[in-house]
């Protein structure tokens, strides 16, 4: 009976072998900029390494904060991962750096 409700075609992805590095990131943008500007901008930065990318938090500040006026604080979790060696902090770093170049290019503050 149960047997119909399994996939023939079940394709099995082996489990890595090498550690992932998580790496959480918040900015402060433009209330205009939507997070897909921002997960891509980040995929393109970090490169293959880049395992994947979660929005956590949005946070729209208080209209009386005068330095925050029309802005928003967005939060993203990344995992990144080699799948030929362990990440090297140096690594991390690099590819840190890089993603907030190319956010600072649409006025992203680290915050």
């Amino acid at each position: 009976m149960l047997l119909k409700y399994i996939s023939k075609n079940s394709k099995y992805k082996e489990l890595p072998k090498y550690p992932k590095v998580t790496r959480d990131l918040s900015i402060v943008v433009d209330k205009n900029i939507e997070y897909d500007t921002i997960s891509n901008i980040v995929k393109k930065q970090a490169g293959t390494i880049l395992e994947s990318i979660e929005l956590f938090d949005i946070y729209i500040f208080d209209k009386a904060l005068e330095e925050y006026k029309d802005k928003k604080s967005i939060s993203i979790s990344m995992v990144f991962r080699d799948s030929k060696k362990t990440l090297e902090e140096s690594i991390i770093t690099k590819t840190m750096d890089n993603i907030l170049k190319g956010l600072e290019k649409i006025g992203a503050i680290r915050r």
